[in-house]
């Protein structure tokens, strides 16, 4: 079936949790939803070079280079986490974190929300690694970056290609 039609928009009620039921034209469309938390991504820049996280990636099974980035953890604002996860994947303690964007990645079955950060001022002031993180970090150059955003099967993934596509269009000087 896809879809259900129900007479009384009162039956809709019958969602369940991992399921969305949709009401379009008297018609109840099922739609399956994947409910994540909200996570943060920090392009990390320092003498015109970008740090990066190169780390093996279980849905691809491929290493992904990736901007430093982590989930937001219940009672944590954006920029708690932001600063957490740079200094767990990174060691990096940032003094200066600024909020550029936020977006949905994938608003057609999941409710993630994505918030990106840049960090330009920073010291060196690590937190332990989450256990199941193999990470190694690469410092790019923006020419290397710009190679790996026009190569057809690039090695970054979508929030480190919007990043920096952002970065290349709003925030580079």
């Amino acid at each position: 079936d896809d879809y259900v039609v129900f007479d009384n928009p009162i039956d809709m009620e019958r969602a369940s949790q991992d399921r969305k039921w949709i009401w379009i034209w008297r018609r109840i469309y099922k739609r399956d939803v994947l409910k994540h938390a909200p996570a943060v991504c920090i392009i990390v820049e320092k003498d015109n070079k970008f740090l990066l996280v190169k780390q093996l990636r279980y849905g691809i099974m491929e290493e992904t280079l990736e901007v430093p980035a982590g989930l937001i953890d219940e009672a944590e604002t954006p920029l708690d986490a932001a600063n957490r996860e740079l200094r767990e994947e990174t060691g990096l303690k940032a003094h200066k974190l600024e909020l550029f964007y936020s977006l949905y990645p994938v608003p057609a079955y999941c409710d993630e929300l994505v918030h990106f950060f840049y960090a330009t001022d920073f010291t060196v002031d690590p937190l332990e690694q989450d256990e199941d993180e193999k990470i190694e970090l690469v410092w790019y150059t923006i020419d290397d970056i710009k190679k790996e955003l026009n190569k057809v099967n690039s090695s970054f993934d979508m929030k480190t290609i919007i990043a920096f596509q952002y970065y290349l269009l709003n925030i580079k000087k």
